[in-house]
């Protein structure tokens, strides 16, 4: 079936006009590439976890050196779209190695008697509360910024995905940065035992005042970019932190090693097993993309290294990351959940958006989906927690191609198109299909519907870059 007006009289008329001038005056330089893409359902892959986001708004003005609680009264706003635009179904809670310290810092700055540059020198500065790991001190340990992100994000959150049926996962991800001077008299890294216990806690507090489950527990934030957090001592940590949470009945899944950069992934993950217990306790296996390019060719060690022990994999962070990255972690490194990183960031027009927000406040006080990161979100809104990754192959370097089939039934196929091309489908389920597209870097999403025939094959052209999803709705 050859398909002209799949999407909505616009996108054809660009379809139709671009035919137009291939064939008369630009015939050589207009040419589309053709790909061939070929869905096979009953070919099954790894099953999707979910799309993350870290709490990180406009609070931090390093400009004025000073915390701005504006983004507070839009909070439920905020929560929505990040849900229904941005398609997140998981948080990452970040918790601070420098919690773990008699004075309240956060509530300083929050307050605005401490500035900026003089909170952040105590993020991660640890002081022991005790000297005895199996009983704290609840004086050593100031959880007032993990309560003001659990009440103020996490739940507004929760609350969202509750509104369509769906359930907040949560990640508490441990951060223990090397880059200020105050480091306090602890080490968490060096005494598993210290760090089991500020885990323990944080991960009780959540659950107790807040009611909010911890799915994950991330056993560190970028350990190449912290003070001695070797594989080893992610090793050591991972095996007490998971004895001592389960010990008080808790069983999250434990992530790492969570690398800057994705090559120093599988050394350090290896490293981390050569503790005892270390590979039974740390099930997924993650990274982040930071030595792009580079670390597109380490994807495949890192599915393969995670394939060898029945672990999972996930791209947790990449603030540059673009679509073609989204669709290599997932096809290719068999990832079960990504994030790009913030949530929300401000900006004096949509057009300077930047990629490491998935939202942008406006001087009008809209909040606006980035057009940057507007593509992944239509793959992460048709692509749901539980989905399943199917086979999916493609001929062209201009198109890449994912399948999926959802817990609900429905079948999705998400194209990343990088070149006009003519896309010659095989293998699809003969009925209607619901069709979208996105443009690069636009917001704008086309809308339309196809009849795919009983041989499961059809051709559709695009004229531009972007985001082509198409989706079956289960039969009834």
């Amino acid at each position: 079936m050859r398909l002209q007006s799949w999407i909505g009289r616009s996108f054809s008329h660009k379809i139709l006009l671009a035919a137009a001038l291939c064939s008369t005056l630009l015939q050589v330089s207009c040419a589309q590439s053709t790909a061939h893409i070929a869905v096979d359902f009953s070919k099954t892959s790894q099953t999707i976890d979910g799309w993350e986001v870290t709490p990180r708004l406009w609070e931090y003005d390093k400009a004025n050196n000073q915390y701005n609680g504006a983004w507070l009264k839009q909070k439920d706003e905020i929560a929505r779209k990040l849900v229904d635009d941005a398609g997140v179904t998981r948080v990452r809670l970040e918790l601070r190695s420098g919690i773990e310290n008699p004075v309240d810092y956060w509530s300083m700055f929050a307050a605005g008697k401490l500035s900026y540059l003089d909170f952040k020198s105590h993020f991660y500065e640890k002081i022991n509360d005790n000297n005895d790991p199996s009983v704290a001190d609840p004086a050593g340990f100031q959880w007032s910024q993990l309560d003001h992100y659990a009440t103020n994000f996490a739940i507004p959150l929760r609350d969202a995905l509750a509104a369509r049926g769906e359930r907040l996962r949560v990640n508490l991800c441990y951060v223990d940065f090397r880059w200020t001077d105050k480091k306090g008299t602890l080490s968490h890294a060096d005494q598993s035992e210290e760090y089991a216990e500020i885990v323990t806690l944080a991960v009780q507090r959540l659950k107790e005042k807040f009611g909010l489950e911890v799915d994950m527990v991330e056993v560190i934030l970028e350990p190449d970019n912290s003070d001695r957090w070797s594989g080893e001592n992610i090793g050591r940590g991972a095996v007490a932190a998971k004895a001592r949470l389960g010990a008080e009945g808790f069983n999250p899944v434990f992530i790492a090693p969570s690398t800057a950069a994705a090559s120093r992934a599988v050394d350090t993950l290896n490293a981390a097993f050569t503790i005892p217990g270390a590979k039974e306790a740390i099930r997924v296996l993650a990274y982040h993309r930071y030595d792009n390019p580079w670390a597109d060719s380490h994807i495949g060690t890192i599915r393969d290294r995670a394939r060898s022990e029945g672990m999972s994999t996930s791209m947790l962070e990449y603030t540059d990351a673009d679509t073609s990255d989204l669709f290599s972690d997932l096809g290719r490194g068999d990832a079960t959940a990504w994030q790009l990183y913030g949530a929300v960031g401000t900006i004096d027009k949509i057009e300077n958006a930047t990629t490491d927000y998935l939202l942008f406040h406006l001087p009008s006080d809209v909040i606006a989906l980035s057009p940057k990161t507007s593509e992944m979100a239509l793959v992460f809104r048709n692509v749901r927690p539980g989905a399943v990754r199917t086979g999916s192959t493609f001929s062209s370097g201009n198109v890449a191609s994912l399948a999926f089939r959802n817990l609900d039934g429905s079948e999705v196929v998400a194209l990343n198109i990088d070149a006009p091309s003519t896309i010659k489908f095989s293998g699809l389920a003969p009925g209607l299909w619901k069709t979208s597209f996105v443009a690069r870097n636009t917001t704008k999403v086309a809308t339309g519907n196809v009849e795919v025939g009983v041989t499961g094959d059809f051709e559709a052209s695009s004229s531009e870059r972007g985001v082509m999803v198409l989706k079956r709705e289960p039969k009834q």
